[in-house]
This record gives structure tokens, sequence and C-alpha cells, in this order.
């Protein structure tokens, strides 16, 4: 073997293991992207659990926390579904923080939030929801604000994604985010 044939080998193992070393750093960045909230790994379900308790125990959330919150059947290692539990999360967490900003007291009437999450073959549906009134002091209703814009762009971003408000008669207010589960 001559030392040509022996550079070119090594020409090609060098080329390879610097392959290697791109593609892992692409896998790192990408992981790094795509951070995982460490409170949803163990699904979407626990997430909004967990934070409800932390809330309440933090004497953030001091109304009474009702829930009908069943396990979604999430996709297994399916980017697109990690990046919409991310977004369905924090569509959750504005519309929590609405609560606890306008409607539960001194800022409102409310004694009680509920929230649901349920899942109906691939449709899926987040409510949040509580029962007083927003005390008109607190509150200057804002046609696209900044968490209306929010949610408008997390639903946006989900298969089949809708959000919307409704003020009942009773004065409840009820915020119902549903989508579709990515395959």
């Amino acid at each position: 073997m001559g030392s040509s044939h022996i550079d070119l080998i090594l020409d090609k193992l060098t080329a390879l293991g610097q392959e290697i070393r791109n593609k892992l750093s692409n896998i790192r960045d990408l992981t790094e992207k795509m951070a995982v909230t460490p409170i949803l790994q163990k699904g979407l379900d626990i997430g909004i659990k967990t934070t409800l308790e932390e809330l309440v125990n933090s004497g953030k959330l001091t109304l009474q926390v009702i829930t009908e919150i069943q396990p979604l059947q999430e996709p297994q290692f399916n980017s697109i579904w990690i990046e919409h539990r991310e977004e369905i999360y924090r569509f959750f967490r504005e519309a929590l923080n609405n609560v606890i900003q306008h409607a539960q007291p001194p800022h409102g009437t409310a004694t009680q939030v509920f929230v649901s999450l349920e899942q109906q073959g691939d449709k899926c549906t987040l409510v949040i929801a509580n029962d007083g009134a927003i005390l008109a002091s607190t509150y200057r209703p804002k046609k696209g604000g900044y968490g209306t814009k929010i949610m408008d762009t997390i639903a946006n971003e989900l298969l089949d994604g809708v959000w919307e408000i409704s003020v009942l008669p009773n004065g409840e207010v009820r915020v119902t985010l549903s989508w579709h589960l990515p395959n």
C-alpha cells in the first residue's frame, strides 16, 4: 500500500469525523431549541394539574379549583406535538393569568375556576372558566390586546386550532381552545 493510498484513507476518515461532529452539533442545537418544559415531560394533563397545585400552594390562586382533566393520548416522539404541547400550555397559563388578574378578588367576584382537558378521537378541548364577573373599575377591555394576540397566535399554530371567549348571562367567563392532535 502506497503512502498516497493511506493519505486518501486518512483524508476520508477525517472528513467523516468532521461530518459526524457537525451532525452531533446540529442535534445538540435542535435539542436546545426544542427544550421541553420540565413540567410537561409527563404529559400536558400532569403539567396543568401541577401548575394549578403550585399556584394554589403559593397563594397566587385563591379560588376553589374544579378540574376535569383527562390524559391525552399524546403522540410519542413527535416534534410537532412537542411544540404544540408547549403552546397549549402557554395558552393555559395566559387564560389562567387572566382569571387571577381580572376575575379573582379583589379584581372580580369569582369564587371558583374550572379547568377541563378532554379528547374525543384526535380532537382535544381545553376549557378555563370562572364563575365571577369582572369589576368594571379594574378591567378595560382592549380589542386585540396582548393576551388576545398570544391566544390568536397559538390557536393559529395548532392543527385546526380554534379558540373563543364567551361571557354567559350568569357572569361566567369561559375560554375554550380546541385542536386536533398531529399524527
